[in-house]
């Protein structure tokens, strides 16, 4: 874990130590859409396959975002909730960085210094082929497929300076530059979609209920303490005895399993009945009191050895 705040976006490298005054903005884990699309502008594709454990503590500066991305409250600088980074791809290109600068094209043909060539050798143009007859006799590009040639050289390479090559993003989590005319392969140009998945729960929501069940567990803990205490004290039984003597037999025999049956003993025919009952009204709730709750109560592979008890 790093000790200062790092962005994390492409070619970025700014951190809480070198530049103090920007602010840091964590990944939306909250919202899978929103991460994806954080990830993607981001040019950081090592976060590919969406999961909250792998940005954890990762951040993307202020630098990365349009002034229409954040909100001022009591003075303070505030991130909307459906904001997302500037794309990489349109900074790069923006910035100059994609595409290498070339010298400026003449504005007109006339300002074109056509080269005179000299040759004895067979001259490929477009599409024609001209032998020169006379070795000393010098060509010349003035003729109308010359200025044709020129023409359509000055349209290629204004093209080139006009239209960025396009990025496509793939499954192997690598950026391919192409060219306009490149023929690709259909699934590196539309890549599959990706499969939606159970939104996860957040960091926060998840340790309070870990510490929710820590706080039922240390609760369950001491209740058996309790009883195993009580069970041990002079006149206990006597004074149980005479309380269960008001109770429904269901109860009364409920009562006993939980305090007097010891484990590794025979069951009673009165407690076979009522887990019996139990277990055939609600399977899962009888789960849930002998695995969650810790009632002593036979097994459920227990009961499925036994039979129904007679109505």
């Amino acid at each position: 874990m790093d000790k200062y705040r790092r962005c994390v976006y492409h070619n970025c490298f700014n951190t809480q130590k070198n530049a103090p005054n920007l602010s840091f903005f964590e990944f939306p884990i909250q919202s899978r859409q929103l991460y994806m699309k954080w990830v993607q502008n981001s040019g950081n594709f090592k976060f590919f396959p969406y999961h909250p454990k792998l940005i954890q503590n990762k951040f993307i500066c202020e630098k990365h975002f349009s002034l229409e991305s954040f909100r001022k409250i009591n003075g303070r600088k505030l991130l909307n909730l459906d904001a997302v980074p500037m794309n990489v791809i349109n900074v790069s290109i923006s910035n100059d960085t994609l595409i290498p600068k070339t010298k400026p094209t003449p504005k007109s043909v006339d300002e074109i210094k056509v080269p005179i060539i000299t040759s004895t050798t067979t001259l490929r143009t477009y599409g024609n082929q001209k032998l020169l007859q006379d070795t000393t006799k010098q060509t010349s590009f003035n003729d109308s497929n010359g200025i044709e040639m020129i023409k359509n050289i000055k349209q290629e390479t204004e093209l080139c300076d006009t239209q960025p090559p396009s990025f496509n993003f793939c499954d192997e989590k690598e950026i391919f530059l192409q060219d306009t005319k490149e023929e690709v392969e259909p699934s590196v140009i539309n890549p599959e979609p990706i499969n939606n998945h159970i939104e996860c729960i957040s960091p926060v929501e998840y340790n309070k209920l870990k510490r929710r069940l820590t706080r039922l567990n240390v609760t369950n803990r001491r209740i058996k303490q309790e009883n195993f205490r009580l069970r041990k004290k002079p006149g206990f039984n006597e004074a149980l005895y005479r309380n269960l003597e008001v109770k429904s037999p269901s109860v009364k025999t409920f009562v006993l399993m939980q305090i007097v049956h010891k484990r590794g003993t025979e069951w009673t025919q009165s407690e076979k009945d009522l887990a019996l009952s139990i277990y055939m009204k609600s399977p899962t709730t009888y789960r849930f009191l002998f695995k969650s709750l810790g009632f002593a109560l036979p097994s459920p592979k227990t009961i499925s050895t036994w039979s129904l008890p007679k109505s």
